[in-house]
């Protein structure tokens, strides 16, 4: 539900070339528009304009303050308004907002499984970037009788932004900025929002891809530097699960390499890439430090597994979290106090999981750490390459890594990026591999899981034709069932009936298997292996 203020705020409204729109400053004390009194506009040319002015209102025009501001408008080549606004106070500015009224009302078709979502009574916000099931990149289409109305942010770097609609014959549309956390002071630029309406989408969206991949430097998968060439034949992600959460155990380090003995008779295991959640013993309680589980069978056990695994062609992968530690770890305070998620507003979140179905969801031993945190990515980076060095993987997977906040000290998504480039340095330009994705980190991560809402699938590619592609592949999200039934393992989901992935370039088939998925069901293993072979034949042999 959007919350709207309870009187008439006053916002004096800009026309320009068929857009109506006004603006609102926000600081961590209060909002404020323009003083319309005070300002003064002067067209650059007959498709641009600018206002400036010193004076802010705020409490319904009841009062006023100092406030530098410039907004500029412009028409460009595409057809669109772009608006820009920059402003100076005496006080830190969380961000900017613009307000576009009279929009035409229709269904928003942009969220990441490109879902048609028509816009409740109620309104809706739509944060960016949220990468499991909203935005991955700052672009929202609307679709409605004529076409498409379409709005997006030019920035060239990862920041918070909102879409948020409401009405019901016309929308207002909403679109906020807020200045990156470590940035926050008396002075903010907005990058050029821009609005625009179109009978078809297709240029847009190429000229929108075409502004992400310069902003980030992104590179073809085909050429990526960060892909070994043994990514390139894998066909089949397998999830072999270990321990879940309350110690019940699926497979023992044995048992996985049982598996696997079986699955290199279906399969070339060159075309497999495993990886294995749980694999440290309890999941996500052991969080912070990774190492063999005794009840799993030890260290030689899991040095037996890899080795094995890598001399039957596998490669096999253990999953650590980017940003989750349990507060009981051994010396958390020396790398986990300073190194907590905090907003601009001062708030410490956490992750809320209900693993012990108690229905509490109140677990207060689960931190949400920074990964651009020195102590903790040092810490980290530690962790995984011991891993990787100790027992011979074939590269890390970090869970929830695609997770971004606006940290008031830390640049999330650069920290992301800075994590991965050193693990890559300490482990031998080893492969590392993410959970969900959005622009930002789309030259970090080449492959990644899908994003899902409670265990319903959301797949990159389907938003922007041809964007996720031309950069990255995913394979199918932790909460994929076992064919068995329908199992879920160390996920706390529990079950779901989905257990295969639709067969499309973008999306690896995989398979996942818990302790008894072969003894009920073998034949549906079969075919998401029939699959895998079906998916190297149209996607991969054909490239070779």
């Amino acid at each position: 539900m959007v919350q709207q203020f309870s009187f008439e705020f006053g916002y004096p409204k800009i026309k320009f070339h068929g857009i109506e729109f006004s603006v609102s400053v926000h600081t961590f004390e209060n909002t404020y528009t323009v003083d319309p009194a005070d300002w003064t506009e002067k067209d650059i040319s007959h498709k641009e304009r600018e206002i400036a002015g010193t004076r802010l209102r705020f409490a319904g025009s009841q009062l006023s303050c100092n406030g530098i501001y410039k907004i500029r408008m412009r028409v460009k080549e595409n057809g669109a308004v772009g608006i820009s606004f920059q402003i100076k106070m005496d006080l830190p500015i969380r961000g900017t907002r613009l307000i576009v009224y009279e929009q035409p009302n229709g269904q928003i078709i942009s969220r990441i499984d490109a879902s048609a979502l028509p816009v409740p009574k109620t309104g809706v916000t739509l944060p960016y970037p949220e990468a499991w099931r909203c935005l991955a990149t700052p672009f929202l289409a609307v679709q409605n009788e004529g076409g498409y109305s379409w709005y997006r942010s030019l920035d060239k770097a990862v920041n918070a932004k909102r879409f948020t609609l409401y009405g019901e014959d016309k929308l207002t549309v909403e679109l906020s900025y807020d200045t990156l956390g470590i940035d926050v002071g008396s002075f903010c630029i907005t990058p050029e929002w821009e609005i625009g309406f179109a009978k078809e989408l297709a240029a847009v969206y190429q000229e929108h891809t075409r502004h992400v991949a310069k902003a980030y430097g992104l590179e073809s998968w085909e050429i990526r530097k960060d892909v070994p060439d043994w990514l390139r034949k894998i066909s089949l992600v397998v999830a072999l699960h270990g321990m879940h959460f309350t110690g019940y155990i699926f497979n023992t380090y044995s048992d996985m390499l049982e598996k696997l003995e079986w699955m290199a008779e279906q399969i070339d295991p060159a075309k497999v890439l495993v990886y294995l959640p749980g694999f440290e013993g309890r999941y996500y309680w052991e969080y912070g430090k990774y190492d063999a589980s005794q009840r799993l069978g030890g260290a030689g056990q899991l040095k037996r597994l890899v080795a094995r695994a890598k001399e039957l062609g596998f490669h096999i992968i253990p999953m650590l979290g980017a940003n989750i530690v349990n507060t009981k770890t051994e010396n958390f305070a020396c790398f986990g106090d300073a190194s907590r998620f905090v907003t601009t507003g001062g708030v410490f979140p956490t992750n809320m999981v209900d693993w012990d179905n108690s229905r509490s969801y109140d677990h207060g031993w689960m931190a949400y750490l920074n990964p651009a945190a020195p102590a903790w990515q040092n810490r980290l980076i530690d962790e995984a390459a011991c891993l990787y060095h100790k027992f011979g993987f074939s590269g890390i997977y970090l869970d929830i890594s695609g997770m971004w906040l606006n940290d008031a000290r830390y640049d999330v998504a650069e920290g992301t990026r800075t994590l991965v480039r050193r693990i890559r340095e300490r482990c031998g330009d080893c492969l590392v591999i993410g959970e969900a994705w959005y622009d930002g980190i789309a030259n970090v991560f080449p492959l990644v899981q899908n994003g899902h809402t409670d265990g319903v699938m959301h797949y990159y590619d389907e938003a922007i034709p041809g964007f996720f592609e031309t950069y990255c592949r995913m394979f199918g999200h932790l909460c994929q069932g076992d064919p068995g039934s329908n199992s879920t393992g160390v996920h706390e989901l529990g079950y779901n009936s989905i257990t295969s992935t639709p067969l499309r370039r973008a999306v690896i088939p995989t398979l996942t298997m818990v302790g008894d998925t072969l003894d009920k069901n073998m034949e549906g293993v079969k075919e998401i292996i029939k699959q895998a072979e079906t998916y190297y034949k149209l996607y991969i042999a054909g490239n070779r």
